[in-house]
């Protein structure tokens, strides 16, 4: 069954996180209560490289109290985001969630691209990232969360790209720090530390 946009999809044109409207309007997100489970969320249609919607995300807009992202339909595993990345001097981030990839969208770092989570770092996880090399990216600077589970997924997914030949960087952000979170002064310094081949971050 081809996904489409749903009917009732109402444009969601205001800043959320931190984040101006115009990106939402850019990744087409949207309110729907047609989409089963999707009630109450902001909305993304995840594309492949051809334009054809594979799943839609969903991030809960109010409470905190159920689930935060809910995929539809279930039991499919989502495109990387965007579909089609913009290398910078041959590189991209690789962060692992798409309010990460937004935010740092919105805060100037284009070259960025969602993995969805940390759970799924395999050998798919390469495949998927191989036609970027494909598209002139020759360099994956990992960007994951500030946390435990962040860096062990960024370690492995570092380990994994180099084993294939490719090169990849893991930066290692302070405790409880995420892409999400970063403000532009932050995410100018980030550009600053990696091109100028002085990996580091300061607290």
């Amino acid at each position: 069954v081809k996904l489409t946009i749903p009917l009732d999809a109402k444009p969601f044109e205001k800043e959320f996180r931190g984040i101006n409207s115009e990106v939402y309007t850019y990744y087409e997100a949207f309110t729907s209560d047609m989409l089963y489970g999707m009630e109450d969320r902001l909305i993304f249609p995840i594309r492949n490289v051809v334009g054809d919607i594979k799943i839609f995300i969903g991030r809960d807009l109010f409470s905190d109290g159920k689930k935060k992202y809910k995929f539809y339909p279930a039991g499919i595993s989502p495109p990387l985001f965007p579909a089609i990345p913009r290398p910078y001097k041959s590189s991209v981030f690789l962060v692992e969630g798409i309010f990460d990839a937004l935010n740092l969208i919105d805060k100037g770092i284009l070259n960025v691209i969602c993995c969805f989570g940390t759970n799924t770092i395999t050998e798919s996880t390469f495949s998927r990232l191989g036609y970027l090399n494909l598209m002139g990216a020759n360099k994956f600077y990992i960007l994951f969360d500030g946390d435990e589970a962040g860096y062990k997924a960024g370690a492995k997914l570092e380990k994994l790209i180099n084993s294939k030949g490719l090169w990849s960087q893991q930066i290692s952000l302070p405790e409880g720090l995420d892409p999400g979170q970063f403000t532009k002064d932050q995410a100018e310094e980030l550009k600053e530390t990696v091109y100028e081949n002085s990996i580091s971050w300061k607290n």
